[in-house]
């Protein structure tokens, strides 16, 4: 075997090219033991089902680092393509929104419960100002369960693009739950989240692309679903967005909190 070869790089770990037609996706040394074999099972798990995703191959060692070893998918993410693309937007959108459904449609049942994780979340953001984080919890106790597979991190840089399929990437942060909630969780990411640090170029095409990316995923969202209910969605958008913050990414806090303000303010309104 050829010495491996970086192909990526993302939050938790990079990917290298591994023997034919296989890739390693190589673990930082402080990602936790528990989360590398949560997305082991998930792995298995989406491997054994109909969703169009890299097969799940083995774990292994290299350099002492934890690993798994997937199928290699040669291609572009969809993030990319819309970003060279443009004219893509609309339809590849629509196509993220068939994609999610199909997510949702499958039984997350054995996953940890989505609904307590963005409770645990919401409790322990830092940087949450009280009465918002009581807006928060107050929004989610009044919001469902649910049963679903949703993938809880799912957005354009989630799916690989070739000239023959789609396939869905890294099932990390997969639990089980209200797919209005899964859904409200991509709407925050296409809305308020940050793109991932690139050229200068191809971060102004996204956020000129937002606004048309965003409605076409949410047009095809409400026209494949309708049994979803987008004010249940527009109301997962608050305690979503306030778990986010946990995540201390650069450059969204401002948004969301601003977003948050503005839904709490709307409430208040409501209630006078």
């Amino acid at each position: 075997m050829d010495q491996p070869q970086l192909i990526g790089r993302g939050g938790t770990a990079e990917v290298y090219s591994w023997k034919k037609d296989q890739v390693l996706k190589l673990f930082f040394d402080w990602v936790p033991a528990s989360w590398i074999w949560h997305e082991v099972e998930l792995a298995q798990r989406v491997s054994a089902s109909s969703l169009p995703t890299p097969k799940f191959i083995e774990t292994t060692t290299y350099s002492n680092r934890s690993a798994i070893v997937y199928e290699r998918i040669d291609g572009d993410t969809m993030l990319h393509l819309i970003s060279s693309r443009p004219w893509l937007v609309k339809s590849q959108a629509r196509m993220l929104a068939r994609l999610h459904a199909q997510i949702n449609q499958q039984s997350g049942a054995g996953l940890p419960s989505l609904h307590l994780d963005i409770r645990n979340r919401i409790s322990t953001v830092q940087n949450l100002p009280d009465s918002l984080k009581g807006f928060a919890l107050d929004i989610l106790d009044d919001l469902p369960d649910g049963k679903s597979l949703c993938h809880f991190d799912f957005h354009p840089d989630q799916v690989m693009v070739n000239s023959k399929r789609h396939l869905i990437l890294d099932w990390m942060a997969a639990l089980q739950g209200d797919p209005a909630a899964d859904v409200a969780h991509t709407s925050n990411l296409l809305t308020l989240a940050r793109p991932p640090k690139t050229n200068w170029l191809i971060e102004k095409a996204i956020d000129a692309a937002r606004g048309a990316f965003f409605n076409s995923y949410k047009a095809e969202t409400i026209a494949l679903r309708p049994d979803l209910n987008w004010d249940v969605v527009n109301r997962w958008r608050i305690p979503t967005a306030a778990a986010r913050l946990g995540a201390g990414i650069a450059g969204e806090e401002t948004p969301i909190l601003d977003f948050l303000k503005k839904e709490l303010q709307k409430q208040r309104g409501h209630s006078l």
